[in-house]
């Protein structure tokens, strides 16, 4: 299996603000959590790959969920928000899928309400990365 790192490099545009690029690099080091990755949107579902990628972190008020199921629909590679965020940047390579139920593993600072080990499960942020991942960061207000 190929392993990929997430890779941010800022650069300016024609008006001289800066923008942070993503993109994934190969390496060969093993990184955290197993994610399926999409990258062009016109590929459709031929255009998901699973891939490593590093262990999330939780936010503020977040918490990191070990996920034991995840629900997705093919449609879901046609909406916008899994290609671009609140204010239409690009947010590719994303991760589809928004149900989950899993348990928590870790929580951010000023999280209430959660516990480590607590089973959980919610509709989370579209415009966030999505739950078709080993482990990942949301909002504690989903869950």
């Amino acid at each position: 299996m190929a392993f990929f790192r997430l890779a941010a490099a800022a650069d300016n545009d024609s008006e001289g603000l800066s923008n942070t690029k993503t993109s994934w690099v190969e390496t060969q080091e093993e990184l955290g959590v197993k994610a399926i990755i999409v990258t062009e949107r016109d590929a459709g579902l031929d255009g998901m790959r699973l891939m490593q990628r590093s262990e999330p972190q939780a936010a503020i008020h977040d918490a990191v969920v070990r996920v034991y199921a995840s629900g997705f629909v093919g449609t879901e590679l046609t909406w916008p928000s899994t290609w671009s965020d609140r204010l239409g940047r690009d947010r590719t390579p994303s991760i589809p899928g928004q149900e989950l139920a899993g348990a928590v593993t870790a929580l951010g600072y000023g999280t209430t309400g959660l516990s480590v080990g607590q089973r959980v499960f919610g509709l989370t942020d579209w415009y966030r990365d999505g739950r078709l991942a080993e482990h990942v960061a949301v909002d504690a207000d989903a869950i």
